[in-house]
């Protein structure tokens, strides 16, 4: 018998165990399937968004040929009536307890939905993401004394209708950006975060009066009518450059721990811009775009231009 060597022996084995592990064996494709059957009474456009948001999915109608493929919200007529979803609808995913326990973590993203009716989700609690983007809300929405721990967004869609958020109570982020809106209330609501109104247009009033926002007000590369930020408090920044105002804005008693930025913004004739009584802690520069009415009597602020300790009279 001819004696192999231990070393010999091992590069063999090593050698015959890599020919047969050269292909892998492929597992199949595993469809995700929600463990709890959509209810039968609902629309076969409800279905679809229980099945994908149960999976943790976007349920997203712009990537479904079946319901016209890219559609936006802005010009009348274009979200066809199979995009319709009902307040009932909306209302069982984020409340029921046994729909809401299997989206808690994910959340509730629909995109391009038709919502005929106004949006009711008044007093409520919620323990999941909400956002609805490229959506059509011709009803508006009525969110007053909302709470949620988790963000709130309506982004790049249209509301017809007033918008009502007054004493909303949101821990994260409230997005409110590209998109049309008529009235917005806020009126004493409280942001942990950001509220992120960029490039939006308010056709109607904008209601901020006693807002409480922890970090941030974004407002640039918008469109706005009148709005009222009487005793509001930001915790950050108040960012409206380059955005385009209309009307009035009214800052009596505001105080902002970050700076006032304006710059590029563009300001009707008849628009005033009041800031009695307010606190800033850097308003914009001299050479910015200051609307041509003003009242400022009692402004005080840290920092203009490098120039500090300075007060209006």
């Amino acid at each position: 018998m001819r004696y192999c060597p231990p070393i010999l022996f091992l590069v063999i084995l090593i050698t015959y165990l890599g020919f047969n592990a050269e292909k892998p064996v492929q597992s199949a494709p595993v469809t995700a399937r929600c463990p709890l059957p959509p209810d039968e009474s609902w629309t076969s456009q409800e279905k679809f968004v229980w099945e994908r948001v149960c999976i943790g999915e976007e349920a997203d109608f712009n990537k479904e040929p079946a319901y016209g493929g890219e559609l936006g919200p802005r010009k009348p007529g274009t979200l066809p009536e199979d995009r319709i979803l009902t307040q009932a609808f909306l209302e069982k995913i984020l409340f029921d307890e046994q729909d809401r326990s299997i989206i808690a973590r994910l959340g509730v993203r629909i995109f391009g939905a038709r919502f005929p009716e106004k949006i009711d989700l008044r007093n409520a609690t919620l323990q999941n993401e909400l956002w609805l983007d490229g959506c059509l809300l011709e009803g508006g929405a009525d969110l007053s004394w909302l709470k949620s721990t988790q963000p709130v967004g309506i982004h790049s869609s249209k509301v017809d209708e007033e918008l009502n958020m007054y004493s909303l109570q949101v821990d994260s982020n409230v997005f409110l950006d590209d998109s049309e809106f008529a009235d917005v209330t806020l009126v004493g609501a409280t942001i942990g975060h950001t509220l992120d109104m960029s490039g939006s247009k308010v056709s109607g009033k904008l209601d901020l009066d006693s807002l409480r926002v922890g970090v941030h007000l974004l407002m640039p590369n918008a469109e706005f009518d009148e709005i009222v930020l009487e005793n509001a408090q930001i915790g950050g920044q108040l960012d409206f450059t380059g955005s385009t105002f209309h009307g009035d804005v009214t800052l009596n008693g505001a105080h902002i721990d970050g700076a006032i930025q304006f710059a590029s913004a563009q300001w009707s004739d008849d628009a005033i811009l009041s800031l009695r009584n307010a606190r800033a802690d850097v308003i914009p520069n001299l050479s910015d775009p200051w609307p041509n009415k003003l009242d400022l009597d009692g402004l005080t602020y840290r920092n203009l231009d490098r120039l500090t300790s300075q007060r209006f009279q």
